[in-house]
């Protein structure tokens, strides 16, 4: 294996680790999306009965 495979194959689990950290990051986002609708929701509750 020469040095331009040895580091391409380096480049590729790179680009594999950065991808499942999109991946969980695009979760995360998703979640506190919700988590903020919610609150929006609820202050607009409050809001309105105080």
């Amino acid at each position: 294996m020469n040095r331009n495979d040895v580091e391409l194959k380096s480049l590729r689990k790179e680009n594999m680790k950065l991808l499942e950290r999109i991946r969980l990051l695009e979760k995360d986002i998703e979640h506190l999306k919700q988590v903020n609708q919610r609150l929006l929701k609820r202050k607009k509750t409050v809001r309105s009965n105080g």
